[in-house]
């Protein structure tokens, strides 16, 4: 076992304080399950690390990766974690992970659901990168986990897109306290309080308006922009933010990596349109692929991916991508494919 799976990420002093937040967060202690559920760089980890040390509730961190989806191998970190939230003893059920092959998983999880049970104090465990479990089995546990009328006992999941668990009944008699990319983005007071503890880097309100704008307050790219600026601006020269969009390769190249190159390909297409609906990407994809009938899927993909995606209307319809996103895909798609008439038809 790796023991560093089990430590939560550490707060460096340049971090800001989300409050609000933090306060939003303890008033909800006592629900069964919150769900924080927003792409790359909004501060998921750290927020939630920032309220286990502002109010101390005995916590276990479970930092998951790819192998954990391994229904043995997460049973045995899963079992250690519980452990160090509890103040109950679980050795009788640490060799769950070598009896996950002579027992019912359906056994398994009644086990667990009655040792966590029998707390007298309240516990919290935090499952972090939860989007990297591809395992149903796992799902199972922890979808009878949170449907469980368990006292004193509080699951956090942190996430880049809604994990395959059923949070219906959850939401319908409002058990569960959901934080996603819009209440996530910092604002334009929160940015203000950034750059005052960054006495080195000088924005003029003019530029702290235009860089809410393309951010939509994404704090990976707020963050990035001030360190870029490490020192004062000369006096008349306005900043620009282009080359922001050059140091968001790498992040790109990380999230291509997890599709498909057809799929990623769409989304480069998407990026083109300001908005898009099904309707038009049905166009877009008989014009581009030869296919149509196919925009269904791949909306529905998107919007489980979790890809930076901003609905533009009520009905929840319409959509484009966040600024600073779309305008990656953009130009690395014009990069690839220079000489290609889409770029004309679509925009």
């Amino acid at each position: 076992m790796l023991h560093t799976k089990l430590n939560k990420p550490q707060i460096s002093n340049d971090l800001l304080l989300r409050s609000q937040l933090i306060r939003k967060l303890e008033d909800n202690s006592h629900l069964p399950l919150i769900l924080v559920s927003a792409p790359a760089g909004y501060g998921k980890s750290i927020l939630i690390s920032q309220w286990l040390e502002q109010h101390e509730t005995k916590y276990g961190w479970l930092s998951l990766n790819q192998a954990m989806s391994d229904s043995s191998l997460f049973l045995t970190y899963f079992i250690e974690s519980l452990e160090r939230c509890s103040a109950i003893d679980w050795d009788d059920l640490k060799d769950l992970a070598q009896q996950y092959h002579f027992l019912e998983w359906d056994t398994i999880i009644d086990l667990i659901i009655n040792k966590i049970n029998t707390l007298n104090k309240y516990a919290r465990l935090i499952l972090d990168d939860y989007h990297l479990i591809r395992n149903q089995e796992i799902h199972q546990l922890i979808d009878a986990i949170i449907k469980e009328n368990i006292n004193y006992f509080q699951l956090v999941i942190i996430t880049r897109h809604d994990p395959p668990l059923q949070f219906r009944q959850l939401r319908l008699y409002q058990r569960i306290l959901e934080l996603r990319m819009y209440d996530l983005r910092f604002d334009k007071n929160e940015i203000n309080e950034l750059l005052k503890m960054k006495p080195t880097v000088y924005f003029s309100q003019e530029e702290v308006n235009e860089l809410l704008f393309r951010a939509e307050g994404w704090i990976l790219g707020i963050r990035m922009m001030l360190m870029a600026r490490p020192v004062p601006k000369t006096e008349g020269k306005k900043v620009s933010f282009d080359y922001l969009t050059n140091d968001l390769d790498i992040l790109i190249d990380h999230i291509g990596d997890n599709f498909s190159p057809e799929f990623f390909r769409q989304i480069q297409l998407c990026s083109l349109c300001e908005q898009f609906n099904k309707e038009l990407l049905d166009s877009i994809f008989s014009f581009s692929f030869n296919e149509s009938g196919g925009a269904n899927n791949f909306l529905a993909q998107l919007i489980d991916s979790n890809l930076f995606l901003i609905p533009t209307g009520d009905e929840f319809s319409w959509f484009r991508f966040h600024h600073l996103f779309g305008d990656v895909l953009k130009r690395r798609l014009k990069i690839k494919e220079p000489n290609s008439s889409i770029h004309f038809t679509f925009i």
